[in-house]
């Protein structure tokens, strides 16, 4: 994967957590507000922030894991590709045979 489709993939998943997260938090609030009021609608309630909050931990997961793919990529080319790349220009140039 490239860095920059890892770097895209990442923003998307933070995108995905964070919208997670809030969605997370109205629920848990709604949840709150009829454990008292309402039993029965606290039992479905807790029963969407269980799946809720499932999903925000496969969220967070998938955020790690690009993380993680990111450190591995390096922000550079390889100095010896760099080097042969110019080598071979070079030769290209004083033996006449690079070609515009």
């Amino acid at each position: 994967m490239a860095a920059s489709e890892c770097s895209t993939g990442s923003r998307v998943a933070l995108a995905a957590l964070a919208k997670l997260e809030r969605r997370q938090a109205l629920i848990t609030d709604e949840w709150q507000g009829a454990r008292e009021a309402d039993p029965k609608k606290a039992n479905i309630v807790f029963g969407i922030l269980a799946e809720v909050t499932e999903k925000v931990a496969t969220a967070t997961t998938v955020v790690e894991s690009i993380k993680h793919r990111l450190a591995d990529v390096p922000t550079e080319p390889p100095t010896d590709d760099t080097l042969d790349i110019y080598s071979h220009i070079a030769h290209a140039v004083r033996d006449g045979t690079l070609r515009t």
